[in-house]
């Protein structure tokens, strides 16, 4: 043999025994105890590997779990993700519905009022035809249409007046704010007829024009109470 070749060889021994230590020390190295250098039988101390190609093998497996539990995982957070863009997708249609049915509640409510309004009117207008004796309306100084506040005359202010006198108070304060209604006007038409057979009851209490004056303001403001608001 000649010596290159015997050079060449010698040198590939050396590089074959230089892998095979920096993979014994990359996957394990000497470990003290059981399955090390310093402990009983010897071993490459990677669970267990005796060789080189089993630490690297063990090694491999490991890389493969660690794979498997990351696809694992990412295929649960995929579906956490896909379950919450549903729920949410649901969230925003039930938002949609309520919006909607919300709307057309509304858009009937107003109409509703639109025609119980057009149905006043005509029944009072039909009122003043066969009537020549109506009252007139109230000046918006003793009826603010804004707040629904009344100035009532002397008469009314009485102590022996403020129970039937409050009710209508708030009546009116609240007509101002809804409109009216036909529930509410009834109310209202009912709440002066108590106030004036009160009135009637404390006859001898007032003077004559104190009484007169009282009983045509509770007319008058009956008949507020049956016109719209505005």
């Amino acid at each position: 043999m000649s010596r290159k070749v015997l050079m060449m060889s010698l040198t590939i021994v050396a590089l074959t025994s230089s892998v095979a230590m920096a993979q014994t020390r990359w996957y394990a190295g000497p470990q003290p105890g059981y399955g090390g250098y310093g402990g009983y039988g010897g071993g490459y101390g990677y669970g267990g590997a005796t060789t080189p190609g089993s630490a690297a093998g063990m090694a491999m497996a490991d890389i493969v779990r660690s794979q498997g539990m990351y696809n694992q995982m990412t295929s649960a957070a995929m579906i956490n993700v896909e379950d919450a863009r549903s729920k949410f997708i649901d969230n925003q249609k039930q938002w949609t519905e309520v919006y909607l049915m919300k709307q057309r509640a509304l858009s009937a409510e107003h109409a509703q009022q639109k025609e119980d309004t057009r149905a006043r009117n005509a029944r009072y207008q039909e009122y003043t035809a066969s009537h020549s004796d109506v009252p007139s309306r109230l000046p918006t100084s003793e009826l603010n249409p804004s707040t629904g506040q009344i100035t009532w005359p002397a008469a009314l202010m009485r102590d022996f007046f403020v129970d039937q006198r409050q009710p209508i108070d708030q009546m009116f304060i609240a007509r101002s704010h809804t409109g009216t209604t036909s529930e509410l006007s009834d109310a209202i038409v009912k709440g002066i007829k108590n106030l004036q057979d009160e009135l009637r009851k404390h006859i001898r209490d007032l003077g004559t024009q104190e009484y007169m004056d009282a009983r045509k303001f509770l007319d008058r403001l009956s008949l507020e109470g049956r016109f719209p608001t505005g």
